[in-house]
């Protein structure tokens, strides 16, 4: 029964890999469409985010073809081999084509969790301290996932057991773990500016609708890519058969992710230093308009002019004696919030 389950695990994963595959290879051709039909000035970084998404597309590309080439020779060229397909596995799993798409699967996992560093960095508004820890984990993980592939290469050996499977392990929930704190320290950080944002009302309706909904959330915080290595974590610690299907659905989740990304940076909706330097001033200096009336109404009891700031420009008020001489005479209505909006995907 174990075989079985195990073989419809490798069934199932190439199968879903197959499918996330097209999303990916969809994602980038819209990507490489939508940066290269905006001015340059606009998108000074176009060339990166291309060269990044084409070199994830070529390495998934490799892990699945390799995949399916693997899974041919188990149940097609060599089905009557000694133990029958699953004993081919055993016998092979460190093939040097099968080591070539592991190894392609593990690059880009790194080029995933390298990016996902990044954008954290930047939407915390480039605070170092915020990454200490996950960059130390991202160097940790890099290191297993290297000593992982030289002990899975090696002549008869097996990466789902002894040495090799202990540092698979633990190359894997080194990598998770820093996907769980990258992600939710993302979430936190958008959660929070959207909450101010709403109460304060600093941005307009649409760049609020744009920049602070639930999709961007999920797609800034990689969420698919973390919660499918949540998946294979758990069944890898558990030892259950079906951890190769979570192992080739993450393998593609780590390019869909960034991917996602990089579509929201090429149509314009994605947070960026401008963004977050932008939003994080306005919250420095908006006050909510409770305040803004208090300050008002101290404003004529006191008889000096006060300044509100919002937005980062100074909202100046009436002095006392436009006010007719009594703060009941005056007219909150009259103090008017503004905004900035922030530019708008063509």
């Amino acid at each position: 029964m174990s075989t079985l389950v195990l073989e419809r695990s490798i069934y199932v994963g190439n199968y879903l890999s197959g499918i996330l595959y097209g999303i990916e290879a969809y994602l980038f051709a819209h990507s490489v469409f939508c940066l290269w039909s905006q001015p340059h000035a606009q998108h000074q970084g176009r060339a990166f985010y291309v060269t990044y998404g084409a070199i994830l597309l070529l390495l998934t590309t490799l892990a699945i073809t390799t995949n399916a080439l693997f899974g041919q020779e188990m149940w097609i060229e060599h089905r009557d081999s000694p133990g029958g397909p699953i004993g081919y596995f055993a016998a092979n799993v460190s093939a040097w084509y099968n080591t070539l798409g592991s190894t392609a699967g593990i690059l880009t996992n790194f080029m995933a969790d390298g990016l996902l560093l990044y954008r954290c960095y930047m939407i915390w508004g480039s605070r170092i301290y915020i990454i200490l820890l996950p960059c130390l984990i991202y160097l940790a993980s890099i290191a297993m996932a290297i000593l992982n592939t030289i002990l899975g290469a090696l002549p008869g050996a097996n990466v789902f057991r002894g040495k090799a499977n202990d540092i698979g392990i633990g190359w894997v929930s080194l990598t998770i773990s820093l996907n769980i704190i990258l992600s939710t320290l993302i979430c936190a950080r958008l959660l929070i500016m959207r909450r101010r944002i709403r109460s304060i009302g600093v941005l307009s309706p649409e760049s609020t609708a744009t920049y602070s909904n639930i999709i961007a959330i999920i797609v800034e915080s990689a969420v698919p890519y973390t919660f499918s290595g949540i998946a294979l974590l758990v069944t890898s610690i558990l030892q259950n058969n079906t951890e190769l299907a979570w192992s080739f659905t993450w393998g593609v989740f780590s390019a869909i992710s960034p991917q996602m990304i990089i579509l929201r940076v090429a149509m314009g909706q994605a947070w960026n230093r401008e963004t977050v330097d932008k939003v994080s001033r306005s919250l420095s200096f908006a006050r909510p308009l409770s305040e803004l009336e208090s300050g008002v109404v101290s404003s004529a009891v006191s008889g000096r002019t006060h300044a509100n700031y919002e937005a980062g420009n100074p909202v100046l008020l009436p002095p006392p004696d436009h006010l007719n001489g009594s703060s009941s005479d005056m007219d909150i209505s009259n103090v008017k919030k503004q905004k900035f909006k922030l530019p708008q995907p063509h």
